[in-house]
Protein backbone atom coordinates (compact mmCIF):
# COMPACT_ATOMS: atom_id res chain seq x y z
CA UNK A 1 0.00 0.00 0.00
CA UNK A 2 1.67 3.31 -1.61
CA UNK A 3 -1.18 6.08 -0.43
CA UNK A 4 -3.92 6.41 2.19
CA UNK A 5 -6.05 9.36 1.57
CA UNK A 6 -8.09 10.70 4.81
CA UNK A 7 -10.67 13.04 4.94
CA UNK A 8 -10.94 15.25 7.81
CA UNK A 9 -13.90 18.01 9.20
CA UNK A 10 -12.26 19.33 12.09
CA UNK A 11 -14.84 17.52 14.52
CA UNK A 12 -13.51 15.59 17.06
CA UNK A 13 -14.64 13.03 15.30
CA UNK A 14 -11.73 12.99 13.05
CA UNK A 15 -9.20 12.57 15.67
CA UNK A 16 -10.47 8.98 15.45
CA UNK A 17 -10.48 8.67 11.86
CA UNK A 18 -6.92 10.06 11.70
CA UNK A 19 -5.45 7.91 14.34
CA UNK A 20 -6.70 5.19 12.48
CA UNK A 21 -5.64 6.52 8.86
CA UNK A 22 -1.86 7.01 10.26
CA UNK A 23 -1.93 3.65 12.20
CA UNK A 24 -2.26 2.55 8.54
CA UNK A 25 -0.03 4.33 7.40
CA UNK A 26 2.74 3.86 9.46
CA UNK A 27 1.87 -0.21 9.81
CA UNK A 28 2.24 0.10 5.92
CA UNK A 29 5.02 2.86 5.45
CA UNK A 30 2.90 4.19 3.36
CA UNK A 31 1.91 8.49 2.49
CA UNK A 32 -0.69 9.90 4.08
CA UNK A 33 -2.62 12.27 2.21
CA UNK A 34 -4.85 14.42 4.39
CA UNK A 35 -7.98 16.12 2.94
CA UNK A 36 -10.06 18.94 4.03
CA UNK A 37 -12.91 20.57 1.72
CA UNK A 38 -14.50 23.42 1.98
CA UNK A 39 -18.14 22.83 1.27
CA UNK A 40 -20.91 25.86 1.15
CA UNK A 41 -22.29 24.54 3.90
CA UNK A 42 -22.94 27.02 6.87
CA UNK A 43 -19.59 27.00 9.03
CA UNK A 44 -20.13 24.74 11.61
CA UNK A 45 -20.41 25.79 15.63
CA UNK A 46 -16.07 24.50 15.74
CA UNK A 47 -15.58 26.69 12.93
CA UNK A 48 -18.12 29.75 14.37
CA UNK A 49 -15.84 29.59 17.44
CA UNK A 50 -12.75 29.44 15.23
CA UNK A 51 -13.49 32.34 13.40
CA UNK A 52 -13.85 34.08 16.86
CA UNK A 53 -10.69 33.24 17.95
CA UNK A 54 -8.59 34.04 15.26
CA UNK A 55 -10.77 37.42 13.79
CA UNK A 56 -13.27 38.15 16.59
CA UNK A 57 -16.82 38.55 17.52
CA UNK A 58 -17.40 41.06 14.21
CA UNK A 59 -16.05 37.95 11.86
CA UNK A 60 -17.98 35.65 13.54
CA UNK A 61 -21.19 37.44 13.25
CA UNK A 62 -20.26 38.18 9.69
CA UNK A 63 -19.29 34.58 8.93
CA UNK A 64 -22.41 32.96 10.59
CA UNK A 65 -24.83 35.51 8.48
CA UNK A 66 -25.99 37.21 11.65
CA UNK A 67 -24.63 40.79 9.63
CA UNK A 68 -26.72 40.39 6.51
CA UNK A 69 -29.81 42.56 6.64
CA UNK A 70 -33.03 42.71 5.36
CA UNK A 71 -33.21 43.86 2.15
CA UNK A 72 -34.38 43.48 -1.46
CA UNK A 73 -31.08 41.71 -3.03
CA UNK A 74 -30.98 44.67 -6.00
CA UNK A 75 -30.41 46.98 -3.04
CA UNK A 76 -26.78 48.01 -3.81
CA UNK A 77 -26.33 47.53 0.04
CA UNK A 78 -27.96 44.04 -0.01
CA UNK A 79 -25.41 43.02 -2.77
CA UNK A 80 -22.27 44.44 -0.90
CA UNK A 81 -23.46 42.78 2.30
CA UNK A 82 -23.60 39.23 0.14
CA UNK A 83 -20.73 39.60 -1.50
CA UNK A 84 -18.31 40.39 2.53
CA UNK A 85 -20.56 37.21 3.36
CA UNK A 86 -19.45 35.14 0.47
CA UNK A 87 -15.52 36.47 1.03
CA UNK A 88 -15.43 35.98 4.62
CA UNK A 89 -17.26 32.75 4.50
CA UNK A 90 -14.30 31.74 1.94
CA UNK A 91 -11.89 33.28 4.15
CA UNK A 92 -12.80 31.14 7.18
CA UNK A 93 -13.04 28.11 5.40
CA UNK A 94 -9.45 28.50 3.89
CA UNK A 95 -8.00 29.41 7.57
CA UNK A 96 -10.10 26.72 9.58
CA UNK A 97 -9.45 24.00 6.81
CA UNK A 98 -5.18 24.76 7.05
CA UNK A 99 -5.77 24.60 10.52
CA UNK A 100 -7.16 21.33 10.46
CA UNK A 101 -4.45 20.08 8.06
CA UNK A 102 -1.29 21.35 10.33
CA UNK A 103 -2.98 20.01 13.90
CA UNK A 104 -3.44 16.67 11.36
CA UNK A 105 0.11 16.52 9.95
CA UNK A 106 1.81 17.02 13.10
CA UNK A 107 -0.15 14.21 14.85
CA UNK A 108 0.31 11.63 12.12
CA UNK A 109 4.02 12.75 12.06
CA UNK A 110 4.22 12.09 15.94
CA UNK A 111 2.80 9.00 15.01
CA UNK A 112 4.94 7.96 13.22
CA UNK A 113 4.22 8.37 9.69
CA UNK A 114 7.24 9.58 7.48
CA UNK A 115 5.45 11.37 4.75
CA UNK A 116 2.33 13.29 4.81
CA UNK A 117 1.07 15.60 2.40
CA UNK A 118 -1.80 18.23 3.24
CA UNK A 119 -4.87 18.97 0.24
CA UNK A 120 -7.18 22.02 0.84
CA UNK A 121 -10.06 21.62 -2.18
CA UNK A 122 -13.36 23.65 -2.28
CA UNK A 123 -16.38 21.67 -3.30
CA UNK A 124 -19.01 19.25 -2.63
CA UNK A 125 -17.34 17.05 -0.03
CA UNK A 126 -18.40 14.16 -1.29
CA UNK A 127 -16.93 14.84 -4.81
CA UNK A 128 -14.13 16.19 -3.49
CA UNK A 129 -12.84 12.88 -1.67
CA UNK A 130 -13.76 10.67 -4.92
CA UNK A 131 -11.82 13.00 -7.13
CA UNK A 132 -8.72 13.66 -4.94
CA UNK A 133 -8.98 9.66 -4.33
CA UNK A 134 -8.83 9.09 -7.77
CA UNK A 135 -6.41 12.00 -8.85
CA UNK A 136 -3.41 10.92 -6.27
CA UNK A 137 -4.26 7.31 -6.84
CA UNK A 138 -4.68 6.19 -3.17
CA UNK A 139 -4.64 2.55 -2.38
CA UNK A 140 -6.90 3.05 0.42
CA UNK A 141 -9.59 5.83 1.82
CA UNK A 142 -10.14 6.36 5.38
CA UNK A 143 -13.49 8.17 6.19
CA UNK A 144 -14.96 9.09 9.33
CA UNK A 145 -19.06 8.53 9.54
CA UNK A 146 -21.02 9.80 12.44
CA UNK A 147 -24.58 9.47 13.76
CA UNK A 148 -26.19 11.71 12.19
CA UNK A 149 -30.16 12.11 12.57
CA UNK A 150 -31.48 9.31 11.41
CA UNK A 151 -34.22 10.72 9.09
CA UNK A 152 -32.17 13.43 7.64
CA UNK A 153 -30.15 10.72 6.88
CA UNK A 154 -32.55 9.06 5.62
CA UNK A 155 -33.97 11.57 3.19
CA UNK A 156 -30.16 12.86 2.41
CA UNK A 157 -27.90 10.30 2.74
CA UNK A 158 -24.77 11.10 4.24
CA UNK A 159 -20.80 11.84 2.94
CA UNK A 160 -19.46 8.38 4.03
CA UNK A 161 -22.59 6.60 2.31
CA UNK A 162 -21.86 8.65 -1.12
CA UNK A 163 -18.10 8.35 -0.96
CA UNK A 164 -18.22 4.49 -0.46
CA UNK A 165 -20.63 4.30 -4.15
CA UNK A 166 -18.32 5.83 -5.73
CA UNK A 167 -14.70 5.13 -4.24
CA UNK A 168 -12.21 4.49 -6.11
CA UNK A 169 -10.15 2.24 -3.92
CA UNK A 170 -10.51 0.19 -0.61
CA UNK A 171 -12.07 2.01 1.81
CA UNK A 172 -12.36 1.56 5.67
CA UNK A 173 -14.92 3.84 7.63
CA UNK A 174 -14.21 4.73 11.23
CA UNK A 175 -17.39 4.89 13.44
Amino acid sequence: MNKILVALDGSPHSVRTLEKAAQQAHDNASELVILYACTKSPPSELQLQFAEQKAGKAFRRKVSGQELPEFAVEEADGISAIADYVEATDTLCKLYGEDVLERAKAEAMLAGVDKVTLVLEKGDAANVIVQTAEKEAVDLLVIGHHEANPIKEFFLGSIAKDVLKRAPCAALVVE
